[in-house]
């Protein structure tokens, strides 16, 4: 688990954030967590469940969203305090999954796969790009992923910034997104736990109206960020979200 401390006096609490398919903790410590670093708030980032290190790993096939779940409690029992989540992508699912059973104190999610699950996605996908089918069949998430990295960005976002990370890219678990497709969320946050819902106009993964099925479904509004693409904690001016996400907690937890 990565680390960042907070660089001011008065404490805000802390966060731990849980990365997307075929990332890792690294993906927050891009300047992420810095920000709320400088806002007040210690910062926890996980490796979920043999994302440990960069490129292909079969082993990441034993895990199932109920094991990256118990991951993310153990994580939380370990932080002083009570803590915020910010879950991105399949990490907003987890964060959403881990709600029915626990509870913490605000969550976000960041481009979350719905609620709902991932299947209407995994079928777009598939229709985008047909060959990533026979990687399916091979229960081989990461090759694609890192083919098609450039479509979690938007254009404007450093073309070296994105091979960088293509590097440090890692293996998904097959489970976990079979999971994702027929396991959804069944019940909307049931200790009324502060929750933001956030998307990006420009996410080739999680459409715009995907954000705010699942913001109706957990009774709040969503927030769209415009000229983002799906990784908002790395694109090109993120510090635009974090700005958001900093101003929400200042809101709802003052």
């Amino acid at each position: 688990m990565i680390s960042v401390a907070r660089i001011t006096e008065l404490s805000k609490g802390s966060i731990l954030f849980i990365h997307g398919m075929c990332h890792g903790a690294w993906c927050w410590n891009q300047g992420f967590m810095q920000a709320f670093s400088m806002a007040g708030y210690d910062c926890y980032a996980l490796d979920l469940p043999f994302h440990d290190r960069p490129g292909k790993n079969k082993k990441v096939n034993q895990a199932s969203i109920a094991d990256y779940v118990q991951a993310v409690h153990q994580a939380v029992n370990s932080i002083e305090g009570d803590v915020i989540i910010v879950g991105h992508s399949m990490g907003g699912f987890i964060t959403q999954k881990y709600l029915e059973q626990y509870s913490c104190r605000a969550a976000v999610l960041l481009a979350s796969v719905p609620y709902s699950g991932i299947l209407a996605g995994a079928l777009r996908y598939l229709g985008n790009h047909p060959s990533a089918f026979f990687n399916l069949v091979a229960q081989d998430i990461y090759g694609p992923f890192v083919k098609y990295a450039n479509e979690l960005y938007s254009t404007a976002t450093d073309q070296t910034h994105i091979e960088k990370w293509k590097k440090l890219m890692r293996s998904e678990s097959f489970k976990a997104l079979l999971n994702m497709m027929f396991k959804p969320v069944k019940t909307a946050n049931p200790s009324k736990v502060p929750i933001l819902v956030t998307g990006a106009d420009n996410d080739q993964v999680i459409t715009p109206e995907e954000v705010h099925k699942t913001a109706t479904f957990h009774q709040t509004e969503a927030v769209l960020f415009n000229g983002f693409g799906h990784n908002l904690m790395l694109d090109k001016d993120n510090e635009v979200v974090s700005g958001r996400v900093i101003e929400w907690l200042n809101q709802e937890l003052s």
